[in-house]
This record gives structure tokens, sequence and C-alpha cells, in this order.
């Protein structure tokens, strides 16, 4: 994970919230040189009403991402910005939407606008956090 000289760094960056040129929703949690960027496939109607990611009844990610390692604590959905703190981020394929699955959604993946964002805050990797996002028809 990162050290604490780039943990102190990312909390005096505010998360991004320039995401709303590609249609909004809700804004990426992102800052320069995070380990991992997670990216979804379009937030859920629910995450929308709640204004965090992940945060429909049901939706196991923050346990799951508990579980993986790549958080030393349990966060919850209201946590969602703390991300950045421990060399994570969030972002989706669809913007200015939200839908509770992912069908139909490929025509609305904006792939330049995913490929632009990650291109200018440059992380490690990228991890598809959807069924949809890692196949073939995106890649």
């Amino acid at each position: 994970m990162w050290c604490a000289d780039q943990r102190e760094d990312a909390r005096n960056n505010v998360p991004n919230t320039s995401e709303t040129r590609r249609g909004g929703g809700l804004p990426s949690i992102l800052a320069p040189g995070l380990a991992v960027v997670l990216c979804g496939t379009a937030a859920s109607e629910d995450s929308e009403s709640r204004g965090h990611y992940y945060a429909g009844p049901g939706n196991d990610f923050w346990n799951l991402l508990y579980q993986s390692g790549l958080t030393s604590e349990l966060l919850t959905p209201k946590r969602d910005r703390e991300l950045i703190w421990r060399g994570l981020g969030v972002t989706d394929l669809v913007r200015g939407m939200s839908q509770s699955n992912d069908q139909g959604l490929h025509a609305k993946y904006d792939v330049p606008g995913l490929i632009s964002v990650l291109g200018e805050y440059g992380p490690r990797f990228v991890a598809f956090t959807s069924l949809e996002g890692d196949s073939p028809r995106f890649c």
C-alpha cells in the first residue's frame, strides 16, 4: 500500500469533481498516482440516491474489498472518500446515469473518457468490479 507521505498527500487532494464533464453521476474518487482504480459499469440507483459508491442493500463490495486485503479495515459506503487515503480510487464506465444492473449499458460505455481519466491520474493498476466491464466487448 501507500507510504505515510503519499497518504498525507492524498488527504490534501480533493477527489476529482471534474468528472461531471463526462456526464455527471457520482463523482469519481481519484487522486494522482493511486495504486489501484476500481472501475464499475455504472452507479446503481441506490448508490446514486445515497451519494456513495456501492451503497445498495445487499452489495458486498465493501466486505469483499476488506477480505481481499486492499483495505486494513471494513469500510462502509459513507466512507468511500477514504479510499484515496489507502491508495485506491473508484470510477465507472458509464457516466451520467444510474441503473440496477449492467444489462444494455455496453453502448453507453465511455471508453475514451475512461482512458483519458486514467492517463491523467496514472494509477498503477485498474480493476473492473463488474461482470461486464472486463468482457471482450469492452476490451
